[in-house]
C-alpha cells in the first residue's frame, strides 16, 4: 500500500486523491466543476455508499476540493469514481 502521506494522480495532471491510505478524510483535488457530473464511493462488492451529484457539489462543496469524511463510508477497500462529461475515471481507495 503506498504511504499515508502519497498522493494518486488519475488521468489528468490536475486531479488527485489523497492520501490513501487514509484514516480521515479523502481529499479530492482539482477537479473541474463545470464538468464533473458525480463522484461515488462503491463498496467492493458494487453497493453505493456515498455519493455527490452536480447540484450538491455546486451548492455545498468548493470547486477545487472536495472532501469525503471516512466516517461516511466506514473502514474497507473501496472504488471512487468520479464523473465528468467526458469520461468516469476509477481509483481503489483504502480506508483501514
Amino acid at each position: 500500500f503506498p504511504s499515508h502521506d502519497s498522493a494518486t494522480v488519475i488521468n489528468a495532471p490536475t486531479i488527485s486523491v489523497y492520501p490513501n491510505p487514509t484514516m480521515g478524510t479523502i481529499n479530492i483535488h482539482g477537479v473541474n466543476s463545470n464538468n464533473l457530473k458525480s463522484i461515488t464511493v462503491y463498496s467492493i462488492n458494487g453497493k453505493i455508499i456515498f455519493t455527490v451529484d452536480e447540484k450538491t457539489m455546486r451548492n455545498q462543496y468548493n470547486a477545487s476540493l472536495i472532501q469525503i469524511p471516512t466516517d461516511k463510508i466506514g473502514s474497507g477497500i473501496f472504488n471512487l469514481e468520479i464523473t465528468d462529461t467526458h469520461k468516469s475515471t476509477n481509483i481503489t481507495i483504502f480506508v483501514p
